[in-house]
């Protein structure tokens, strides 16, 4: 299985070099229903930190048209392939 876990918190911070060290321990801690739902696990690989850029749109307001969710405000779309911090 692969997951990609997306969180608002600083590369540098002490969550992040947890999650570089440990993995399992702090994403439990963080959120201790997903141990329930997924079970134990072994996380094989190493973990990957990269910096996403939210965008927010702007001149939005149009008659008849509602943007939700990732079409208001989403990630950047290259972002396997932006500059990593």
């Amino acid at each position: 299985m692969r997951a990609n876990l997306f969180c608002y918190r600083g590369h540098d911070v002490a969550w992040a070099r947890a999650f570089r060290e440990t993995r399992a321990t702090p994403l439990f801690a963080t959120m201790p229903s997903l141990r329930r739902l997924i079970g134990d696990i072994e996380i094989v690989g190493k973990a990957k930190i990269r910096r996403t850029d939210l965008y927010v749109s702007e001149n939005h307001r149009r008659a008849g048209v509602v943007l939700v969710g990732d079409a208001f405000q989403s990630s950047c779309p290259a972002l396997e392939t932006a500059p990593h911090a």
